[in-house]
């Protein structure tokens, strides 16, 4: 098996937070505290989007 990290399109980013979403549920059990964990996270994927490394 082959892995590829490759960057994301910012058009995506609904299925990323989405996504980001159901992996909270599995870790917690539930979706309390959501809202706050994924504040400012489309302003920090913008963020890492533009800033070379």
């Amino acid at each position: 098996m082959e892995i590829a990290f490759r960057q994301i399109s910012i058009d995506d980013l609904d299925l990323c937070v989405d996504a980001r979403k159901d992996a909270y549920f599995c870790s917690f059990g539930h979706y309390d505290g959501f809202d706050d964990f994924i504040s400012g996270y489309r302003e920090r994927v913008i963020e890492r989007l533009v800033t070379p490394e």
